[in-house]
C-alpha cells in the first residue's frame, strides 16, 4: 500500500500555522496522526475538532495514558497533578475511553485500540494508539 496524502500533528508545528484554527487552503487529508500531542494541549477535543474537518477517512491518535480504567467514568480526564518533565507542559491525564468517546462524537466510529510501552523510552510510559476511520 503506497501512503500519501498523510497530515501528521507533532509537537513542533509550522509557525504560520495553528492547530486549532488551520488556514482554508491546507487542504484536505486522507489520514491524520496525532503522535503524543494532545496531552500537551490546553484543549485537545477543539484540536480534534478543527483537524477532523480536514479529514476524508482515518484519524491515528498515539499518547500517554495515566488514569486506569474506571467503568462508571468511561471517558475520563483530569487537570494533570504532577510536575512535567523538564521542557514539557502536561494539561492532561487521559484515560484511553476519553479518545475512543472524542473520536466517536467526531465521526470516527470504527476504532482499534492498542495499549503499549514502548521500549525506547526509559520510564516506559503506558500509552495508546488508537486508528479510527469514518
Amino acid at each position: 500500500m503506497k501512503c500519501q496524502n498523510i497530515l501528521a500533528v507533532v509537537i513542533v508545528i509550522n509557525a504560520d500555522w495553528h492547530i486549532f484554527y488551520q488556514p482554508k487552503d491546507v487542504g484536505r487529508y486522507n489520514i491524520l496522526i496525532f503522535g503524543a500531542i494532545l496531552v500537551h494541549l490546553s484543549n485537545p477535543f477543539q484540536a480534534l475538532r478543527e483537524a477532523a474537518a480536514l479529514i476524508r477517512d482515518t484519524m491515528i491518535i498515539t499518547d500517554l495514558v495515566s488514569l486506569p480504567p474506571i467503568p462508571q467514568l468511561p471517558g475520563l480526564m483530569q487537570i494533570g497533578t504532577s510536575d512535567p518533565p523538564i521542557g514539557h507542559i502536561h494539561w492532561w491525564n487521559y484515560s484511553a475511553s476519553a479518545f475512543e468517546i472524542m473520536l466517536r462524537r467526531l465521526g470516527f466510529g470504527r476504532q482499534a485500540m492498542t495499549l503499549h510501552s514502548p521500549k525506547a523510552m526509559a520510564d516506559r510510559p503506558p500509552m495508546v494508539t488508537i486508528v479510527a476511520h469514518r
